[in-house]
């Protein structure tokens, strides 16, 4: 489970505490399909496996996550109309969502596009203070997938403002409308992502879990009644030729 990805660092704590890093920063940790398939292959393993008792998901170098690999749109190794037709595309969502043992995201830099679900479905979420998140598929020509994911959790003005201007938003914005919890200095990310994990990880167990499960029941009634509606547009979205001029646009600035 530990070592064998392309892109993912994987390790667990004597406390039981698993880090996973998104591990491509020179290409801002962009998600490949492999990444997909990895994180797919991960959170099922970690489900299963006891002795880990809380998950912290972040990102090398200077920035979390840019979203879906743009690049691949192009070429074909991230064809966006096969992702949403897969079985990986959405479990390596749902079963992150699903997973028993708390989880954090600690954002070290910009999260942009589907790096926003990280944000979205971790129950505790900090963040850098120069962190900047949004969802730009609208620029790129593509629907959105996290409407019934993002409206319970910051509002509909909050999650019609990020899905159809593709704005970026500061952290100290992200935290007012509700999307992270604490902004915290870039030297303090880590040390309190694990202090957090590693006082979740030392509770009963089962009041923990149970408490996450029922927390997540109406988060998950909205985003699953979306969640097939939004991919059949994204699917449809991804086969129209604004959404390739948009990427060649994109690609050329």
């Amino acid at each position: 489970m530990l070592n064998d990805f392309d892109s993912l660092l994987v390790s667990v704590d004597d406390h039981g505490v698993l880090t996973c890093k998104l591990n491509r920063p020179d290409k801002f940790n962009a998600i490949t399909v492999q990444d997909m398939k990895d994180l797919d292959r991960l959170w099922a393993d970690v489900a299963e496996d006891k002795s880990v008792r809380a998950v912290i998901v972040t990102g090398a170098g200077d920035r979390f996550c840019a979203g879906g690999d743009i690049t691949g749109m192009l070429n074909g190794e991230f064809n966006v109309k096969e992702i949403t037709q897969t079985t990986f595309g959405t479990s390596c969502w749902k079963r992150f969502a699903a997973l028993p043992q708390p989880t954090i995201a600690a954002i070290n830099g910009t999260a942009a596009g589907v790096a926003i679900f990280f944000a979205g479905l971790s129950d505790i979420v900090l963040s850098v203070d120069t962190a900047k998140f949004g969802d730009p598929h609208v620029k790129i020509g593509l629907v959105p997938p996290g409407t019934g994911l993002f409206a319970p959790l910051i509002g509909l003005r909050h999650t019609k403002f990020l899905m159809m201007t593709g704005e970026m938003i500061s952290a100290e914005e992200a935290f007012r409308i509700g999307l992270i919890n604490r902004i915290v200095g870039a030297d303090e990310l880590m040390p309190e992502a694990n202090r957090l994990a590693q006082q979740m990880s030392s509770y009963p167990q089962e009041a923990l879990q149970w408490t996450k499960k029922c927390v997540n029941r109406l988060l998950f009634v909205s985003w699953e009644s979306l969640w097939d509606t939004e991919l059949a547009y994204e699917t449809l979205s991804a086969t129209t030729q604004s959404h390739r001029d948009a990427v060649e646009h994109f690609l050329q600035r």
